[in-house]
């Protein structure tokens, strides 16, 4: 039976920088791409052990030149798709309790591009994507964690500092029952949603009044004064 493990992804924000190449051309981002030993905003905690141990076998990756990551965090999917590339992980190492890393922005590929050009007007960050589980008492991430790769993500500048910027890729919610992300969808309040219908109710009552139709009007008048006391 093959091993239940949950995804896990943990965003840095703060400190990844873009960079060029010695060719003035080839894009960089690099940065702190991962932290450990300390809670983050999930209530995660990565023991440094467990993150150098990843952090090795990763780096096996990096030296086949097989260490891809894309652009956002893929829905329900924890395998890197190659055709979806946007970046290459080029160096990933530890540096007490963070993983430094550097990856080359891949901009002939279609989110490569994409991504290249976002980081001329638009602060990016890094994720990490794993599997994993996650003790539910202390919050300690468990030794059967298991880091996919690096992916690229748009999220908020945070003012706190870098160890307390570690949070969830904000398009994602994780489905308890599943164990999967799955994207969040934002729902209005009565308050908004009957602003959002104002305009459409108004435009509404004109051509009825234009066409004489004062009963129905009337009805719909009172039907949203209903409306708003629900």
């Amino acid at each position: 039976m093959a091993e239940y493990k949950k995804l896990l992804n943990e965003s840095f924000i703060n400190d990844v920088t873009t960079s060029n190449g010695e060719d003035g051309k080839t894009l960089y981002i690099e940065g702190v791409f991962m932290g450990a030993e300390k809670r983050n905003r999930n209530g995660r905690i990565y023991p440094k052990a467990l993150m150098e141990r990843e952090v090795n076998r990763f780096n096996e990756y990096i030296k086949n030149n097989e260490a891809l990551g894309e652009l956002e965090h893929p829905a329900e999917r924890a395998k890197v798709d190659p055709r979806e590339a946007a970046i290459k992980i080029v160096s990933l190492r530890m540096d007490e309790n963070f993983a430094l890393g550097k990856a080359k922005v891949l901009d002939y590929m279609p989110n490569g591009k994409m991504l290249a050009g976002l980081l001329q007007d638009v602060r990016m960050g890094v994720s990490s994507r794993g599997v994993g589980d996650v003790n539910e008492s202390t919050g300690i991430v468990e030794s059967n964690f298991q880091l996919i790769t690096i992916d690229s993500v748009l999220g908020p500048s945070c003012p706190d500092s870098y160890v307390n910027a570690v949070r969830e890729s904000y398009e994602w919610v994780l489905n308890e029952s599943t164990g999967l992300y799955i994207e969040k969808r934002i729902q209005h309040t009565p308050e908004e949603a009957i602003q959002t219908l104002e305009p459409a109710k108004e435009a509404f009552e004109k051509k009825l009044d234009a066409g004489g139709s004062k009963a129905v009007a009337e009805a719909f008048k009172e039907f949203f004064e209903i409306y708003r006391h629900i």
